[in-house]
């Protein structure tokens, strides 16, 4: 009888633990910027941009407004990259960020004559969602650094901020 109850208590024991790590593991996030969801591959974390005070074309004109020697790229690489802007932001110690990618786009046909896109990311680059903190991602180590940070020379925002002010 003894044994029964042992293997009886096991197995309960075994289905709350099993069962608490599933319902920690599915808990949406709710911070306004982000939601965790487990799929078949693992942990994904969607992170909004919404609430991000420079994004899009802003976080593209912000990282461009930097030289080649802060960015990290020489002035041959510069002139060949495109820049973009990751759709969800990141989140780094703690505090999120846009994403913002300096690639070289270059272009080949495959077997059926179609075209196929390949890109070589040559620069990664992190703009806080409150704008007071850049950084640049040094692309062999993956180790970040800051770079001083700038007024954002769009017009998107300055238009915004100047129409408020008058």
């Amino acid at each position: 009888m003894k044994k029964i109850l042992a293997i009886i208590l096991t197995v309960l024991i075994a289905a709350s633990v099993i069962l608490t790590f599933t319902f920690k593991n599915n808990q949406r996030v709710d911070n306004d910027k982000s939601k965790t969801e487990v799929t078949a591959i693992g942990r994904v974390e969607e992170i909004t941009v919404d609430t991000a005070k420079i994004k899009g074309s802003d976080a593209i004109a912000l990282i461009k407004s930097y030289s080649d020697d802060e960015l990290g790229l020489s002035e041959d690489i510069r002139k060949q990259c495109d820049f973009m802007v990751k759709g969800q932001g990141v989140r780094l110690n703690g505090d999120y960020y846009i994403e913002v990618i300096a690639t070289v786009k270059s272009s080949k046909k495959n077997s059926d004559g179609k075209e196929v896109y390949s890109f070589d990311n040559k620069g990664v680059y992190y703009i806080r969602y409150d704008g007071k903190e850049v950084l640049k991602k040094d692309m062999k180590s993956g180790e970040t650094s800051k770079l001083k940070v700038k007024e954002v020379p769009s017009t998107t925002i300055a238009n915004h901020e100047t129409t408020k002010a008058k």
